[in-house]
């Protein structure tokens, strides 16, 4: 295997018209780099949130809702920026005007989780991975919100329960800059007259082109958080729908 690695790199060279470089590999013992995530995530505070992997539960304050989350195959411990950021905006929503809760794209459940967590009521989740929905189950239930979170497959809002379930208030989308563009106008007719909008998955830079969007699509902006991960920051938006 060290022997056909270097003659790949001996043939890039030659094929590129540069020198041969001197090349050394070495094996390296099998890693389970899971593991090593979950070993390196500790307790951390988000909002009215304490997040804790399962094997360091910390010492969470009283007043705070514990979620117990692991990294693992879907996207979601708690620790990049994008969800810390939908945690801090969900926890300065209003829990009056709440009608139904939705997550989209939900991953491992956890912004599911924490708006069952908050305000005790259901809250449907999608993701188009069907790989996700059974570990968020699996995750809201080891939560104690199991019976409180539905979660379905779905690309964006497709899906007949998602449609039967609406108009969705506050709705949640922790996603990517340009699925986030794409759902504007569907986002804006799924949810209600002066529903809360929470969107994340947005590096800063990307921030005014999704807003745009949204603005055209019938919201508007009501605040926003910028939070580091891995020298990238990202930005969280608070939008209403007019």
């Amino acid at each position: 295997m060290p022997g056909d690695i270097a003659a790949v790199i001996a043939r890039v060279a030659d094929a590129a018209g540069l020198p041969r470089p001197d090349s050394h590999v070495v094996e390296l013992p099998p890693v389970d780099w899971v593991a090593e995530n979950q070993r390196s995530f500790r307790p951390l505070r988000a909002g009215r949130f304490w997040l804790h992997p399962s094997h360091d539960p910390g010492r969470a304050p009283p007043d705070l809702h514990a979620i117990r989350m692991d990294a693992g195959s879907a996207f979601g411990s708690g620790s990049h920026g994008t969800t810390r950021g939908c945690l801090e905006l969900l926890s300065g929503l209003d829990v009056g005007p709440t009608a139904q809760p939705i997550d989209v794209g939900t991953g491992s459940g956890i912004l599911a989780i924490a708006m069952a967590q908050l305000w005790r009521r259901p809250v449907l989740a999608s993701d188009n991975d069907p790989a996700t929905i059974p570990v968020a189950a699996r995750n809201a239930a080891d939560n104690g919100v199991g019976a409180l979170c539905r979660f379905a497959v779905a690309s964006g809002l497709d899906s007949e329960e998602i449609s039967r379930a609406g108009p969705f208030d506050p709705l949640v989308a922790n996603i990517l800059a340009a699925p986030l563009i794409e759902l504007a106008p569907h986002l804006a007719r799924a949810t209600r007259a002066g529903a809360r909008v929470v969107l994340s998955g947005l590096l800063v830079e990307q921030a005014a082109d999704v807003l745009d969007a949204y603005e055209r699509a019938g919201f508007r902006f009501r605040s926003r958080l910028d939070l580091e991960t891995g020298g990238d920051h990202w930005r969280s938006l608070l939008l209403e729908r007019t």
